[in-house]
């Protein structure tokens, strides 16, 4: 389309854009231009559509939001202000392009489906398709069925080889030579807008499998250590200079695990906020609710007597005892925000590779838990392995006490 050759795509992504099929999927590299080819691409045959209704899906609303509508070169910025967002009477919120209706909803979880089953749509487009429930990619086409005109547009990074995004759809649709399926693989140099500069701090952000998942766009397994970045070089023997504040994270233990609690100071290197975990608690015996609690109390004011310390983030799934933490008013508490899993073990070594993450030498369970965590896989999830060979109390605790930042830090 003419259109097109006004932003800043590269071959391939002028390829894909032109006659879309009845799935068009873009895999690959992040910042790699597949989000903004494959939104440009669904707005250009939405508008074309005989159909007045189509749909929008990611992991969240708001991801879709966030990653598709509302960002730079997103479905808004696209269409020149021409897509609006807009309520309906049932106080929906959806996409108004020029007369046509797009429906936004989230698919990460087994019933995201329900939230539209049973509607009709003349095209759907699915971000970060590896991360949507296959309920949810299943009834995505369901709805189309009935379309004039029915399209399908997906994105993804690349995930584990025999995720069922895979088996279920691109590689069985590739293999069975279906008519309209068109694949594109996408890396940084496809994008032509990016600077060398700008590949070069994308690069440094991403470590192990993420490295090579979310650079060069491969499709690989986890295997071996969670932090390969962490070196003896992220072990310190004195605490930091000029801690801005030290937050807390309590793990509970039970049926066989510990509990553990990790302080974490932040303060300022080179100009960016950094963090040490500076002291922990690892507590096999467990043997009441009440020692847990005055373990916890003790540990908390010892860390208020040094630092400006005013936040602890408790398990969330111990409501009952973060409940009686919060009862002996020296602490805020707040319930774990438990991101997943994967994001954790990325983050950290991400700030392990860059110098940003250190522990301090006398916390040696979590040292240990470090050292010792590797990846397993559970079907198509990735996490850490947790069969009591390994600690991995001790990195919730100290995870805990670091994720609220996670996102600023990134």
């Amino acid at each position: 389309m003419n259109s097109a050759e006004l932003l800043p795509f590269g071959a391939k992504s002028l390829e894909s854009i032109r006659d879309c099929g009845f799935l068009t999927v873009w895999e690959g590299a992040v910042r790699s231009s597949k989000t903004v080819a494959s939104v440009f691409a669904f707005m250009c045959e939405v508008i074309k559509s005989p159909d007045p209704r189509h749909l929008m899906v990611g992991r969240s609303q708001s991801a879709v939001m966030a990653n598709c509508v509302d960002a730079d070169l997103g479905l808004i910025d696209l269409s020149g202000g021409l897509a609006k967002i807009k309520r309906d009477k049932q106080n929906e919120t959806y996409i108004d392009l020029a007369g046509k209706r797009i429906d936004m909803f989230g698919g990460e979880n087994v019933s995201s489906f329900r939230a539209f089953r049973g509607r009709t749509y003349g095209m759907a487009y699915i971000d970060e398709a590896d991360l949507q429930h296959e309920n949810t990619i299943a009834e995505c086409f369901n709805r189309t069925i009935a379309s004039r005109s029915r399209k399908h547009f997906m994105t993804l990074n690349p995930n584990v080889p025999g995720h069922k995004i895979y088996t279920n759809y691109l590689d069985k649709f590739r293999d069975e030579n279906l008519p309209g399926y068109r694949w594109f693989h996408f890396t940084l140099d496809d994008n032509p807008a990016i600077t060398e500069e700008r590949k070069a701090e994308l690069k440094a952000q991403y470590t192990g499998i993420f490295y090579k998942r979310f650079i060069l766009g491969m499709r690989v397994n986890a295997e071996g250590g969670c932090y390969p970045s962490f070196t003896e070089k992220n072990i310190v023997d004195r605490l930091p200079e000029k801690i801005l504040f030290v937050t807390i994270g309590a793990d509970i233990g039970g049926n066989g695990s510990a509990t553990t609690f990790a302080a974490t100071a932040f303060y300022m290197h080179d100009n960016r906020l950094s963090f040490c975990i500076i002291d922990e608690v690892y507590d096999t015996e467990n043997r009441n609710v009440e020692t847990i609690l005055g373990n916890w109390e003790q540990f908390v004011k010892k860390q208020k007597a040094r630092f400006v310390c005013a936040d602890c983030w408790v398990d969330s799934a111990e409501q009952l005892i973060k409940k009686s933490m919060e009862r002996r008013g020296i602490i805020n508490v707040h319930n774990s925000l438990k991101n997943p899993i994967v994001d954790r073990i990325r983050f950290l070594d991400l700030m392990f590779s860059l110098g940003r993450a250190s522990i301090y030498k006398d916390c040696n369970e979590t040292i240990r838990a470090v050292q010792s965590a590797v990846w397993t896989t559970k079907g198509e999830t990735e996490t850490r392995l947790d069969n009591g060979t390994s600690n991995i109390d001790s990195l919730d605790a100290a995870e805990y006490s670091i994720e609220k930042y996670m996102r600023d830090m990134i």
